[in-house]
């Protein structure tokens, strides 16, 4: 929601010859409100975009965040404000959130401009969850490359969610395979402001 009774949709567009990251606003009649066809949001280094998701600002705008592949390079997490116009307010081409080999993000508001992110992350050679949170200029605010939600020897993990609790932290749920034996279980982990793990560790 644009949170004005209108919507902004953020899509995989491939009209450059690489997948990347378009966006428009749509007004509560319908009508584009940006640029014809949508604004480029996943603009310079990043090519083959894989994964994005999409949450208010509260502000009128939006924060979208993506899976990319550089140039060089594993997939790469992104993130990306737009105002109410359309107009990027980060880095060209989006902040980087993750270095590592990162896949299906999540996103929510935190309620003042910035956003809570979590995704599956490859660093240790196995899935684990991993979350980090952008204050409203894209800065983050936790450890650099994010902070590991879980990180057990056992298995991998899969398919976050993330609920907002607003400036007082974040709850993330997973499917977890530490038990082996395709045993697939679900698991949670609360976050505080800081980042740091409320309930047992590794959810």
């Amino acid at each position: 929601s644009d949170r004005a009774g209108g919507a902004i949709i953020p899509w995989l567009d491939s009209r450059s010859g690489n997948k990347l990251v378009y966006a428009q606003r749509l007004d509560s009649a319908g009508n584009p409100l940006w640029k014809a066809d949508g604004v480029e949001v996943s603009t310079t280094g990043t090519r083959y975009v894989n994964h994005h998701e999409v949450t208010s600002d509260w502000a009128g705008g939006a924060i979208i965040t993506w899976t990319g592949v550089p140039s060089l390079g594993d997939t790469t997490l992104f993130a990306q404000r737009l105002d109410p116009d359309g107009h990027p307010l980060w880095t060209d081409g989006g902040v980087g959130v993750c270095t590592h080999e990162a896949l299906n993000p999540q996103i929510i508001s935190h309620g003042v401009g910035g956003a809570y992110i979590t995704w599956e992350d490859l660093r240790n050679l196995k899935f684990d969850i991993y979350a980090q949170l952008l204050d409203s200029d894209g800065n983050p605010q936790w450890t650099v490359q994010g902070v590991g939600v879980r990180t057990a020897s056992a298995g991998n993990a899969f398919k976050p969610h993330i609920a907002s609790m607003g400036a007082s932290g974040t709850i993330i749920t997973w499917v977890d395979g530490r038990a082996g034996n395709y045993n697939f279980d679900v698991y949670a982990q609360r976050l505080d402001s800081a980042g740091n793990p409320l309930w047992k560790a590794d959810g």
